[in-house]
This record gives C-alpha cells, sequence and structure tokens, in this order.
C-alpha cells in the first residue's frame, strides 16, 4: 500500500512537470497570442491538475490556509470584479491577463499540495525545468555554431525570446545552487553548481540581457555574501579595501550595463519618458488594465507631432509597444500611485516577514527578489515562466496554517462550488481553444488563397468568442480588406483598434477607408500612423499617394521631399523602392 501511495505523489508531480513544460513551450506569455490553440493546453492542465488536488484535500478534510493564500484570492476576486465592470456593455468574455492569472493561482495549488506530498520537492521541480531548459539553449548555440551562423542574442531556449531566456535562467540559479551546492556538502555536487553557473554566465552574456547579467551578479553577491562580511570583518584595511573594490565593481557595473546595447538603452528611456507624461495625466488611479497598450502609441504619436523630428533619436522607437518594458512603470501608468504604492508596501511587507524577521536568505525569497528587481527593466510578470517560478517561490513561503473542515454539509457544499467553478472556466477555456484552431486554419487558407473568392464565414462564426483578442481582429480586418469587404472590414479594424492601435491596424483601416472614398478619414489614419513610428518610410509613402489622388500636389511633393531626408533604419528592398518612387514624384512634379 505504501508503494501504491509513492507512486500515485511521483506520478502527481509528474503531471505537474508536464503542464509546467506545457506553459513555457506554448504559451511564452499571458496576452497577445496569436492563432495558437496549443496555447490553451497549459491552461486546461493546470486547471484539470489543481482540480484534482483541491478535491482530494478537500475530502480528506486537511484544507488549509495561509496569509498568501488569502492575498492571491483576493487578488483572484479583484482582477474578476474589474473584469465584469469593463466588459458590462460587451459580450462576456475573460481576457488572455485573466486566464493567464488564474492558471498561475492553479499552479500555485498545485505547488503547494505537491511539496505536502513529498516535502522538499519543489526546488528538485523548479532545478530540472531550469536543467531543460539549459540543456535547450546549449543545443541551439551549437546547432547555430556548427552552421556557422552564430548570431549574438539568439539563444531563445522554448522560451521564444532571448531576453526572457536569460532572464529566466538568472532567477533560477538560487533554487539550482540550493539543490547542488547549498543543500548538499560533497565537493562534486559544488561543482555541478558551478558548472551550471558559469554555463549560465556564458548563455546570458551571449545573449547581451542587461537585465540577465545584472540579476546572475546579484545571485553571486548572496552567495559568497558571506565570505565578503569575512573579509570586511579582519581588519580597517580589509574594510577599507573591500569597501573600495565594492563601490568601483558597482560603478563598473552600472557603466557597462548603461552602454551595453546603447540604442536599445535609448529606446527604453524614451518609453520611461511617454509612461510619464500618461502618468501626469491620470496621476492617481492611472489609466486603468490594458491602458497602457491602448493608448500609449496615441501619446507616442501626440509627442512627435508636438516636437521636432530633428535631433531626436526617434529611429530607435519601437512600433509594437504592450507594456511599459517595466512591471513598475506598467503598474504606475496602469493603476496610478495607488496602485504602484500598494504593490511596494506588500512587496516589503513580505521582505520584513520572510527575509529580515527571520534573518534568513532562503531560494524562495532570494528567487523572488530576482523576479522584482528584473521587473524594474523587464516585464517579468508578463511571461509564464517567470510567473510560474513566483508561484513556486510563493508555495515553499506558505507556511501552513491549520484549518480543519470538519463539517460534513461544508465539505459538500464546497466540493460543489469548485466543481461547478471550474467546470465553467474549462468549458470556456475549451470553446476558446476550438475557436482559435477554427482562427489558424483559417488564417493558412488565406495564405494559400489570394483571392477575391476566399470565404470569410468561418471567421465570421468565431468574431463573438475572439472579439476580445487583438492579433485575431487584426487578422479578420486584413482578410474583409483583401476580398473587398471594406466595409466589414472598416468596422472590425475600428474593433482592433480600441484594443490596440498599433501602426499596422491604422494603415489597414487607412486603406479601407480609401477604398471605400473616405479620404479625409483615410489622411487621418495615414497621418496618425507616420508619427506613432516616425523611422517608417511606409506610412509617408501611402500618404503621399493619397494626396496625389486628391489632387494636393504641392502637399505631395513637400512630404516626398521630407521622406529623402528621413534617415535609414534597417536597409531593406522596401526601403529602396519608396526612395525611388518619392524621387520620380518629385522629378513629376517641379514644384518650387
Amino acid at each position: 500500500m505504501k508503494f501504491l501511495v509513492q507512486v500515485q505523489k511521483l506520478i502527481s508531480v509528474f503531471c505537474l512537470m508536464t503542464v509546467i513544460v506545457l506553459g513555457l513551450i506554448y504559451t511564452p506569455l499571458v496576452n497577445n497570442w496569436n492563432a495558437t490553440p496549443e496555447v490553451y493546453y497549459y491552461f486546461i492542465g493546470a486547471t484539470f491538475l489543481s482540480l484534482c488536488f483541491l478535491l482530494t484535500t478537500i475530502r480528506n478534510s486537511e484544507f488549509r490556509f495561509n496569509v498568501i493564500d488569502v492575498l492571491l484570492l483576493f487578488f483572484l476576486v479583484y482582477v474578476f470584479n474589474y473584469e465584469l465592470l469593463s466588459h458590462a456593455t460587451l459580450s462576456f468574455y475573460l481576457s488572455d491577463e485573466f486566464i493567464s492569472v488564474i492558471a498561475a493561482l492553479c499552479i500555485y495549488i498545485s505547488f503547494k499540495q505537491a511539496n505536502k506530498m513529498l516535502p522538499g520537492c519543489l526546488p528538485y521541480i523548479i532545478a530540472l525545468t531550469a536543467i531543460m531548459e539549459l540543456l535547450w539553449g546549449m543545443i541551439q548555440l551549437s546547432l547555430m555554431v556548427l552552421d556557422h551562423k552564430f548570431i549574438s542574442g539568439n539563444i531563445t531556449g522554448s522560451l521564444g525570446n532571448s531576453g526572457v531566456y536569460a532572464i529566466y535562467l538568472a532567477c533560477c540559479l538560487p533554487c539550482i545552487n540550493h539543490v547542488f551546492y547549498l543543500n548538499k556538502s560533497t565537493s562534486y555536487h559544488k561543482w555541478i553548481a558551478n558548472g551550471i553557473t558559469t554555463t549560465v554566465l556564458i548563455l546570458v552574456l551571449i545573449d547581451r540581457s542587461r537585465t540577465g547579467l545584472l540579476l546572475v551578479i546579484m545571485t553571486l553577491w548572496f552567495m559568497h555574501k558571506l565570505t565578503l562580511v569575512t573579509i570586511w570583518d579582519r581588519s580597517a584595511k580589509s574594510k577599507l579595501f573591500t569597501k573600495a573594490f565594492l563601490y568601483i565593481l558597482v560603478a563598473g557595473i552600472i557603466t557597462t550595463l548603461l552602454c551595453y546595447k546603447y540604442p536599445s538603452f535609448i529606446g527604453r528611456l524614451f518609453i520611461w519618458k511617454i509612461c510619464f507624461n500618461m502618468f501626469l495625466e491620470k496621476p492617481f488611479w492611472g489609466w486603468g488594465m490594458s491602458g497602457l497598450e491602448r493608448n500609449y502609441l496615441y501619446h507616442q504619436a501626440h509627442y512627435f507631432k508636438t516636437h521636432l523630428i530633428s535631433g531626436q533619436p526617434y529611429k530607435y522607437v519601437a512600433g509594437q509597444v504592450i507594456n511599459g518594458i517595466s512591471e513598475y512603470v506598467m503598474i504606475l501608468v496602469q493603476f496610478g500611485l495607488i496602485g504602484l504604492s500598494l504593490f511596494i508596501y506588500l512587496a516589503y511587507r513580505g521582505y520584513r516577514t520572510f527575509v529580515k524577521e527571520t534573518q534568513l536568505i532562503t531560494w524562495e525569497a532570494l528567487t523572488l527578489v530576482l523576479i522584482l528587481l528584473g521587473s524594474l527593466f523587464y516585464y517579468s510578470l508578463h511571461v509564464t515562466s517567470m510567473l510560474v517560478l513566483a508561484m513556486a517561490s510563493l508555495a515553499g513561503l506558505a507556511l501552513p496554517l491549520s484549518f480543519r473542515i470538519n463539517n460534513r454539509a461544508f465539505r459538500y457544499v464546497a466540493i460543489c462550488v469548485i466543481i461547478c467553478v471550474f467546470t465553467v472556466f474549462l468549458s470556456y477555456i475549451l470553446s476558446q481553444y476550438k475557436a482559435t484552431k477554427i482562427w489558424r486554419g483559417a488564417s493558412k487558407m488565406d495564405q494559400n488563397q489570394k483571392n477575391t473568392s476566399f470565404d470569410v464565414k468561418p471567421l465570421s462564426d468565431i468574431h463573438p468568442e475572439l472579439r476580445h483578442r487583438s492579433n485575431f481582429l487584426y487578422n479578420y480586418g486584413a482578410i474583409l480588406f483583401s476580398v473587398g469587404n471594406y466595409n466589414e472590414s472598416v468596422f472590425i479594424l475600428n474593433e482592433c483598434k480600441f484594443l490596440h492601435p498599433s501602426e499596422e491596424v491604422l494603415l489597414y483601416l487607412g486603406k479601407a477607408y480609401e477604398m471605400r472614398g473616405d479620404n479625409n478619414k483615410a489622411e487621418a489614419c495615414y497621418i496618425e500612423a507616420s508619427f506613432m513610428v516616425p523611422s517608417k518610410f511606409y506610412p509617408k509613402y501611402l500618404l503621399v499617394e493619397l494626396y496625389i489622388k486628391m489632387g494636393m500636389i504641392r502637399r505631395a511633393v513637400n512630404l516626398a521631399r521630407m521622406v529623402l531626408q528621413m534617415p535609414i533604419k534597417v536597409p531593406s528592398a522596401e526601403t529602396t523602392v519608396i526612395i525611388s518612387e518619392m524621387n520620380r514624384i518629385i522629378n513629376a512634379y517641379p514644384i518650387h
């Protein structure tokens, strides 16, 4: 019997590992998914596994709460209420972010129960997952070297992004060192830990991730802090030498990180500047959830409309900004000073409770510190792998307070409520999976069938289920435009513009307006798109063509001359064609 119980526990842990791997491979980000139904494998697995764990717990009358459980439950209720208020006038749907929040809480429940069944298993689960990602990255590096196609910054593992990959490996180092180094005393385990740490450092340097490098340095600092303190206490000279060395080291690290990938640094500063302007408009309550994604590019366009472009580092500006490249900036913009203050207070109370008062730096606490530190410079909390890592750390810190359920009626009611809630959520996830599968099939047909006979009915049928997905609306609107249904295309693209007003959406919307004869609206779309990302040539090219069509020759020629003076950000065949066309227009209409 004991053997069967152990086998059951191992199977449960294996299922948890499988769900985590599905999340890392198929669901790298928590929102803005494309036509990939595999995204939902992670959500289905996480929900079903946590349901099994919860039912087993309640059946055995061993339900336990702690402070972290209550805070996470409160956060879930708050986000759900916001979802209801946000979509009160629309057909009900759950946003991608909310689905990801539920999945993260399901993973948290599974981590807690797994740690209860097999005490101390959490660091081994995380370490094994991290080592798998590390091996994946090493294989990618080896293949690139063998094919003579080595490109710095192209090691992504299964996460699809080199920056996310580097930060994830860096945040896993405390757990890996806990398993192989701090928790063991043999030199063999120390060599393994040092080898893994060195490999992670090399991959982070190859990926040119400044945030990842900073987190690796922070991990090494905490690991060798005791050695530095010992040197510090030896004598006054040792203290002076150590202090000078640390000051020089910190100054060198900061300077190196600032100069490393300088164009990216300038672009990030500019994004923060625009975000700060948004914050000043609504400083207390912010713009609400998804407020940054829906309003940032409008503010960026307004900045370039009201400032001289010459002399500005605008060629470093990104055209797809769905976050502030910092979780704290995003919280400040979307929830204002009140939201940021609450977040910082909770982080501080967690530090006081789990680090300062206990005088212990556990792998869970250090991992959370690294995640929060990385969030200063990256959208760490919008990455599935980082959320899984954070949930594992919280589950390890969550010391349970016993709350036994002796009332049989209460147990039955709790079981029924949990089954109903999870059934509704799973049904919704399955409907999203089916709709996304139809979307992918229609997208493949569109790629193979570039003519006006394309059947848009499958996309029309799933529009109510996927109308909250900006990528779907953009794809649907573009297909409607390609088949000549301009009125419907305008309607769908306006829906997309409300969710994510990108340059590409405005260009398609402008083309649709132009094809149905609304030239003034088309002009407004092209102008807005040209100021959103002023380094792009194509919006100005469309605007020049529209002015010629409208008979505004002088305006078209002046704009064509301005296009020829623009610096080229990335040389391409399209840019060459546009420059040639601008020269042709200037020669064809000699206006002085």
